[in-house]
């Protein structure tokens, strides 16, 4: 199935101290919300996820003459899903007020994200597959390796790389980009990509030679 967008109306008001402030923070106001990037939006009553959104549509009403203005308006999320404010470097835990009820917290199992062993499980809170071609997902590796493999035994993707590192070296995948200590490699690589399913997924690290630190 496909998710439909999600629109987000708002309103809120504009009160300034005089006719040049209010000009100044109405502009940059509509610069800010109309820009080609997305742009996040929290709803306090739900303040752990955030909607990336870019504006549909605006309505802006100058009360007769005074620097005050009401602001209407709606907000389109594309993708139909929230973000969590928080990330799996951040702990699962309640009282750092990035996670709350309702988003997939594990309770049977601890989720951990630094690992230092070739076969461990990621826990993915989502309710959906993370597809780093779409959404934000990095991986970090740090040690020695020759034709390091990265087997998600999940989902069945495996990710590559042909040359060797060293013990200092950190290698990452931010997304479907692929970098050894900041310089891109992907050409040295299989030119695949590897995500995560929902839930836990199983995955296990072939050609590292020395100590590890994967995240």
């Amino acid at each position: 199935s496909v998710l439909a967008k999600r629109d987000i109306t708002f309103q809120l008001i504009l009160v300034c101290s005089n006719y040049a402030e209010y000009i100044l923070k109405r502009n940059e106001f509509i610069k800010f919300i109309s820009g080609k990037e997305e742009i996040y939006v929290i709803d306090e009553r739900h303040e752990t996820v955030r909607w990336p959104v870019k504006v549909e549509s605006l309505n802006i009403q100058q009360k007769g003459g005074a620097p005050i203005c009401d602001i209407a308006g709606t907000f389109v999320c594309a993708q139909g899903l929230s973000e969590s404010v928080g990330s799996t470097l951040d702990g699962f835990k309640f009282s750092n007020r990035k996670w709350s009820l309702g988003q997939n917290i594990p309770s049977s199992e601890t989720a951990e994200y630094v690992f230092d062993t070739s076969k461990f499980k990621v826990y993915n809170a989502s309710d959906i597959a993370i597809n780093p071609e779409r959404y934000p997902f990095i991986i970090r590796y740090k040690g020695a390796s020759e034709g390091l493999r990265i087997n998600n035994k999940t989902t069945g993707q495996v990710w590559s790389y042909k040359g060797i590192t060293t013990r200092t070296d950190e290698l990452e995948i931010n997304q479907v980009y692929s970098l050894l200590n900041g310089a891109g490699i992907y050409g040295d690589t299989e030119k695949s990509t590897i995500g995560l399913a929902p839930g836990w997924n199983e995955i296990e690290i072939m050609g590292s030679t020395g100590p590890l630190e994967i995240s």
